[in-house]
């Protein structure tokens, strides 16, 4: 192997740990899936108007044609604002909780809560163009009439 290949090859493995955090590139066509709410990341962010929440959840499908895909979806919630955001909140910890929450508090810390959940999640999904990017937006309809929550399975 020549000296430009061995480099080349030395800045790939350089970029191994971050690869391994990359989600996995496929498209999540509509439908019910058994998932595993494997973690959730959550935060401040500091803009003009004021500190906006974010959210972050990831999950696995656990069974199907999708098994050990994960997808992730992200909620923005700007401050004292009843927006998509809050809406996006609710309707994920309702899916999760299988009753709809009574503030924004217990949303956050139903999904917070809800990790490694077994769950039959019904998505719809949308996707959408903004300045150049597409944007894929998740829509939770409701847990599945079968629905249990269980821990679930770990999946390597």
């Amino acid at each position: 192997m020549n000296e430009e290949n061995s480099r080349y090859l030395e800045v790939l493995a350089e970029c191994c740990e971050e690869a391994a955090r990359l989600e996995d590139e496929w498209e999540l066509p509509d439908g019910v899936y058994t998932c595993s709410l494997k973690e959730v990341r959550r935060g401040v962010k500091q803009k003009e108007n004021g500190e906006h929440a974010w959210v972050t959840p990831r999950f696995v499908v656990l069974e199907g044609k999708f098994r050990s895909h994960s997808f992730t979806d992200f909620i923005w919630i700007p401050p004292n604002e009843a927006n998509r955001g809050i809406r996006q909140l609710y309707r994920l910890a309702q899916c999760l909780a299988g009753r709809r929450p009574s503030d924004p508090i217990e949303a956050g810390v139903i999904v917070l809560e809800a990790v490694h959940e077994r769950l039959r999640l019904q998505i719809e999904v949308k996707t959408n163009i903004s300045k150049g990017r597409v944007y894929h937006n998740i829509y939770y309809r409701g847990r599945a009439p079968d629905s249990s929550r269980q821990p679930a399975d770990v999946i390597h």
